[in-house]
């Protein structure tokens, strides 16, 4: 519970928007990117991101991933906050939406740690 209140208050302190759009067509349509691992609604059960050869590939991976359970970004979905969380070899992009116009929030934790330790 407290490792949650502090991830939403990293977010909240040094989130930041991205202008980066992904048109959802299934979970696999950035070009051999993988998604594994947990459900996404912890840090210890964040979706594992396989596959993408660049960060930029990477988040076009966590976007997608999202407008496929919320529809097309700026109608189904808004980005609320993104921050990055570093925990010994793991690295977890943690994102908040809002999912509709009641103010509905969802987080989402990514394991990025395979693309962004790449040297």
């Amino acid at each position: 519970m407290t490792f949650r209140v502090s991830a939403i208050l990293c977010i909240f302190m040094f989130g930041c928007g991205s202008s980066l759009s992904i048109r959802s067509s299934g979970r696999d349509s950035v070009a051999g990117i993988t998604y594994t691992g947990g459900n996404g609604e912890s840090f210890h059960n964040a979706i594992i991101i396989s596959g993408a050869k660049s960060k930029s590939e990477g988040a076009a991976a966590e976007y997608n991933y999202i407008s496929e359970k919320y529809g097309t970004r700026g109608e189904g979905w808004l980005l609320v906050g993104q921050t990055v969380i570093r925990e010994r070899n793991k690295i977890v992009d943690v994102i908040e939406i809002q999912v509709d116009s009641e103010m509905n929030r969802r987080i989402f934790y990514f394991d990025v740690s395979e693309f962004l330790l790449k040297r």
